[in-house]
Order: structure tokens, then sequence, then C-alpha cells
């Protein structure tokens, strides 16, 4: 039996961030505010594990330490890291009216999206509410998006791997 060999490394709020960091994607969108809900990361995680993709992936969500154990200061401190240090910042908008706002994403998306869009990709399925002028964004500022997180995923990969891909040199 060939025993398959991890690629992806996955990251915490409860983690301390590497410096340096190295090939990464951060997962940037809403936490589902009833703990019975899974939410979108963990299907996100899966999918890119299934890959054979180098990568260290950043989750904003307690996974060791129950939620709530941590302060809030120390949560957002750690999501600006993360959002400094990230490769590339994967926002995804699966928004609902009454759990999943994401309002602090908002935020996150309005600022990067225009300060480094390469860095940048966005998904939100159709049904997601309030989401029209973030897909206008994309537009505007040249940013990939997607409508179902296994493409918005895919877009990510590929923004990865043009953002690490070793430049080319001239020969003369």
């Amino acid at each position: 039996m060939v025993k398959r060999i991890p690629r992806m490394r996955d990251l915490y709020l409860e983690d301390r961030i590497p410096d340096p960091l190295g090939p990464s994607i951060l997962l940037v969108g809403p936490t589902p505010n009833r703990p019975r809900d899974q939410g979108w990361r963990m299907e996100a995680l899966n999918l890119i594990d299934a890959t054979d993709v180098r990568v260290t992936v950043l989750c904003p969500e307690y996974f060791r330490t129950p939620a709530g154990k941590g302060s809030y200061e120390d949560q957002l401190d750690w999501e600006d890291e993360a959002l400094a240090s990230a490769t590339v910042l994967l926002f995804f908008f699966p928004r609902e009216t009454d759990s999943m706002l994401g309002l602090d994403a908002t935020l996150y998306w309005g600022r990067y999206s225009r300060a480094t869009p390469e860095r940048c990709v966005l998904g939100a399925p159709d049904w997601a509410v309030h989401t029209r002028l973030l897909a206008r964004d994309c537009e505007r500022y040249h940013i990939s998006f997607a409508s179902t997180l296994a493409v918005t995923v895919a877009n990510a990969l590929v923004r990865l791997d043009a953002l690490t891909k070793p430049a080319k040199t001239a020969t003369v």
C-alpha cells in the first residue's frame, strides 16, 4: 500500500503563523453563527487537500480550542497577520441574512480587492444575498469570480501557481 504524503498544511486561529509562510491561501468569508453549522471552510480544505499542490491554508476559525476561548483582539491580530502574509486571499460569501453575513470579511474584501487585486479570488453562490457589488468589483479589478466553492478553490490554486512560479528570465 502506498502511503499518501500530505501536501497541504492547515493553520487555525490558535496556531502561530510562520515567517516565512511560503505558498498559502487564506479562507476569508462568513463563519456560521450557529455551532451546529459546519460552514464552508471544511469543504474548501477538503477540495484543496485532494490536489497535489503544496500549500498552507489559513483558516480563521478555532479547531482545537472551543470557540470563544480566545479574545476578539487576538482573533483580529491573527487575521491581520494572515491577510498580510497569505499569497492568495480566497473570499467566499455563502451569505444568508440570518446566520452568515460576513461583515468583517466584507471590510477585508473592500480593502484587499483594491489594494492587491492580484492576490484575490471571489466566490458567492447564486442564492447568496448582498453580493452584487462584490461581483461588480471583480469586473472592475479583473478578479476571478465563481458561483461555486469548487470553482473558487480552483481559481485560487491557479492564482497561487501564477504568483509563486519563478519568473522566466529572458535570454539574449
